[in-house]
């Protein structure tokens, strides 16, 4: 095991695992790998102090701070677990993406969407418009999303089975469900519309986790063809620089 994986695991346990967020903690010890993986793929772009926004639950600021010593803060849609957030000092806000101006004192560096754009009832192109208002000029907006055309969509679809949760306004610790994803095409699209060069786009493969133990074994099983058509992984991973 390297010594950078090493200081993830000690980092996640510490700050992730023995903390409460929105989901159980059996979410975040399957998903760990999803982490790691999105930090590892991340590095390029991260720069030690850099100033860093985490819009979503946070794990990603406080993990950041830890690893490569940004000034990291969050923004999140949910307030009701804000305190594992302010016992690591780092600075809480609380940001409705719909209806909030993005006010902060200073510009960032970096904005990271985890698995955030799904829950956004907008196009994502009007949403990346007000981030780089507070983004350096340079600075990069790093995203990941679940990728439409998974291979868990579809299968459900050839067996008619929902895909999304039903669509509705988020409203403040109120978060709605998963209730649209996009494809790589599609956002890349969005990306340019809102300004941004498109520095990185790629289907990515973050994690094995599921919700239920065949789901997990059939990602597993999976993984030749996931090898074979990339199109297939479950995840999306996009970096926009602005310009």
């Amino acid at each position: 095991m390297s010594a950078e994986r090493s200081r993830f695991d000690e980092a996640y346990a510490r700050l992730v695992l023995s903390n409460t967020f929105i989901e159980t903690s059996d979410y975040y010890k399957q998903r760990k790998e999803r982490y790691w993986n999105t930090l590892r793929l991340m590095k390029p772009f991260l720069v030690q102090g850099q100033r860093m926004l985490d819009i979503g639950g946070g794990q990603f600021a406080l993990l950041t701070k830890a690893l490569y010593a940004c000034d990291s803060e969050v923004a999140d849609l949910d307030s009701r677990h804000r305190a594992s957030i302010d016992s690591a000092g780092v600075a809480f806000h609380h940001l409705d993406l719909m209806k909030d101006d993005f006010r902060f004192e200073r510009p960032f560096d970096l904005v990271m969407l985890g698995e955030v754009i799904g829950h956004v009832p907008a196009p994502p192109h009007w949403i990346f418009e007000k981030l780089s208002k507070i983004l350096k000029d340079g600075g990069c907006l790093v995203l990941t999303t679940p990728n439409l055309f998974r291979l868990r969509n579809v299968l459900r679809m050839m067996m008619a089975k929902p895909i999304f949760t039903p669509f509705v306004m988020p409203e403040k610790d109120r978060p709605p469900g998963h209730f649209i994803e996009y494809d790589q095409m599609q956002l890349e699209w969005q990306m340019r519309e809102a300004g941004f060069i498109v520095e990185l786009s790629e289907h990515v493969q973050l994690d094995m986790g599921g919700s239920t133990v065949p789901a997990r074994v059939g990602r597993r099983l999976a993984t030749p063809l996931y090898r074979l058509r990339p199109v297939l992984r479950d995840n999306l991973l996009l970096v926009g620089r602005k310009v």
